[in-house]
């Protein structure tokens, strides 16, 4: 049975591919050309009705591929743009093109390259957030939860996990919520890693979401 995904998961997513498409393109022609280029993208990519004739969203297609591979978005049209540089090609590749089984092999590759980085991520994002709380948050006299919720807000590369796990730990549900759908994301593109390096971290919640999500329901 072809697996499926909630609908939410899938939007958000396919926004996710359509964000990191425009960024990456602008950034590959001017790396080319030198000059900033308007990301100026054809109807039909977004699906609907145009000129009589009705579309498939590509930026869903993208993501249902993305979903089922287990692929990060940005780090895979990241590389498929790098690649392209790599080997002196000077047009961009097309969206269409992106969620192909010709790539795929490269991408699983590319996301393996990720997995090892799971472990070191989680001390990495601890010790950032320490700082900010002993540090910034102390500066303007922020202790305690105030000075948890104030790093989650302010600190600099801290995940969606991360800010959602330590959010539950110390009782902020308005960044629970602001941050769900992100770190369930973020979570079901490598569950067994960060299940290995994180199960102590992450709220049972999450965990049953992500097991649900996976299995599509």
């Amino acid at each position: 049975m072809k697996k499926q995904f909630p609908k939410r998961i899938v939007e958000r997513v396919a926004t996710d591919c359509r964000n990191s498409y425009k960024l990456r393109r602008e950034d590959f022609l001017f790396k080319v050309t030198g000059s900033v280029n308007t990301f100026n993208h054809t109807k039909m990519w977004d699906g609907g009705e145009y000129r009589d004739k009705l579309y498939t969203s590509v930026w869903k297609k993208m993501a249902l591929f993305m979903l089922f591979h287990r692929l990060k978005p940005d780090v895979c049209i990241k590389f498929l743009f790098d690649d392209r540089i790599r080997r002196g090609v000077t047009h961009p590749t097309l969206p269409t093109h992106i969620a192909t089984k010709k790539n795929l092999a490269s991408l699983k590759r590319v996301m393996r390259a990720e997995k090892g980085k799971v472990g070191l991520q989680l001390q990495i994002e601890k010790e950032i957030c320490r700082r900010f709380i002993s540090c910034d948050a102390f500066d303007v006299g922020m202790v305690g939860e105030d000075a948890v919720e104030y790093a989650l807000a302010e600190a600099i590369g801290l995940s969606p996990l991360f800010k959602y796990c330590m959010a539950a730990n110390v009782g902020l549900t308005d960044i629970c919520d602001d941050e769900y759908e992100e770190a369930l994301l973020q979570f079901s593109s490598f569950p067994e890693d960060y299940m290995e390096h994180w199960v102590a971290w992450i709220p049972i919640k999450l965990i049953e979401d992500v097991s649900y999500a996976i299995e599509g329901g």
